[in-house]
């Protein structure tokens, strides 16, 4: 009898690995925000779970825990083998992140994207008052006195007197808002592609009949067409005046603070409107091509600054190598202008004929309103040119309009990055 041969076993399979999973990433965070319900799951082999597990979980830059600790810290699993982190907080700042987590044998990461949160402020230069825009919504755009555009389409001003946000339309594609006669807040806009205009302090809104659909807010009752036509809206006629066609930019000043003078470029040529006599100036020596940057301003394509005098019909070279300018009209009827030459920030008085460099404000900043400022940086910059100092109104700074209540008062609307 042959015995039979002992069966020998197969070699045992290979026993799988442990894993680790972020179950619920990647992950989005407001900056100062909290991220909270970070779940990670982890296994004995890729299915058993692993209950009892001691999770290790670093934070990098930019992330902390909700009690400001930064460094490493450890959890350990429930008897399905997952754990949920405590919140972690983000620091404000567009970023681009990743978690760390790893168990005995395995290792996972996730993605998290931080979006910098913004505030609203308003700088009152005189008096230095700063209130928050308390009630605007984070992420909003200045886009005028005391108003901002949010993300979604609202128009908001800041009653800084009542300490209120008062929403003046939504489904709004542009908008500005100024100080007629220099107090009284009047906003221009576009809502649903229609022409609006509307007395702040009244409510009273007004649609600006004969403006285009689609229409953009270039200044004070002026909207520019898609086909390049330029309109002002007289609210007191209810009527839309032509101004010009195959137009690329457009400013409004107020003269005197209350009628307004639209400075414009049709076909290439340097144009000015009067809104309160219906003239017509060319702005005769400005070279074609150039570009509307604040009231009879005009900047070529090689950085050339002209300022249009129309007394004298006469266009004169403020500056070269100017990256961003514009010009006010200082107590309704003074041209200043403010600029940047070759880096170096600087005014210029057009009636006496004076320049004076912004001492202190950073070199290649940005112009973003009379004697104000944005630096690389983000600190936002007013110069007092009689004191010959600069003015660090806020750091961290996103967008900013400048408007002159009464004529000389610089009121600086802005938003910011808010300090966790």
């Amino acid at each position: 009898m042959i015995a039979a041969a002992a069966a020998t076993p197969l070699a045992s399979a290979s026993a799988a690995a442990p894993t680790l999973t972020f179950v619920n990433g990647p992950y989005s965070v407001g900056g100062c925000g909290d991220l909270t319900n970070v779940t990670l799951a982890a296994t004995t082999n890729g299915t058993t779970p692993a209950a009892s597990t001691t999770v290790t979980i670093l934070l990098p830059s930019g992330l902390k825990w909700a009690d400001g600790f930064t460094g490493a810290r450890t959890f350990t699993t429930d008897q399905n083998g997952r754990v949920v982190l405590p919140a972690i907080t983000a620091v404000n700042g567009d970023a681009s992140v990743t978690l760390s987590g790893s168990i005995p044998g395995a290792n996972a990461t996730a993605p998290v994207t931080v979006t910098a949160q913004v505030g609203a402020k308003i700088y009152n230069v005189v008096s230095t008052e700063n209130p928050p825009a308390t009630g605007i919504p984070l992420g909003s755009v200045a886009v005028g006195h005391g108003t901002y555009l949010t993300g979604d389409g609202n128009l908001v001003y800041f009653n800084t007197g009542a300490g209120v946000a008062m929403p003046l339309a939504t489904d709004v594609s542009s908008g500005t808002t100024v100080l007629v006669g220099g107090t009284q807040s009047y906003a221009t806009y576009v809502s649903g592609g229609i022409a609006m205009v509307q007395d702040v302090a009244t409510g009273t809104t007004i649609t600006a009949a004969g403006i285009p659909n689609g229409s953009t807010v270039v200044g004070h009752g002026t909207f520019l067409a898609p086909n390049g036509d330029l309109y002002y809206f007289n609210s007191g006629a209810n009527t839309s005046v032509l101004i010009g066609s195959g137009v690329s930019s457009a400013k409004v000043a107020l003269l005197n603070g209350t009628q307004p003078v639209v400075t414009y470029v049709s076909n290439g040529t340097a144009m000015a409107y009067n809104a309160a006599t219906a003239s017509f100036v060319t702005a005769t020596g400005v070279p074609a091509g150039s570009t509307a940057v604040g009231h009879a301003t005009y900047l070529t394509p090689d950085g050339m600054l002209y300022v249009f005098r129309a007394a004298t019909n006469t266009a004169v070279v403020v500056s070269s190598g100017v990256s961003s300018a514009t010009t006010a009209l200082y107590g309704g009827t003074q041209p200043y202008v403010t600029y940047v030459t070759t880096g170096i920030p600087a005014v210029y008085d057009v009636i006496n004929g004076t320049y004076q460099t912004a001492t202190g404000v950073p070199s290649n900043s940005a112009v973003v309103g009379h004697a104000t400022f944005l630096a690389p940086d983000g600190q936002l910059v007013y110069y007092n040119a009689g004191a010959n100092a600069p003015i660090v109104l806020d750091v961290a700074v996103t967008s900013a309009d400048v408007h002159l209540y009464e004529g000389t008062y610089p009121i600086v609307t802005y938003t910011h990055q808010l300090v966790c």
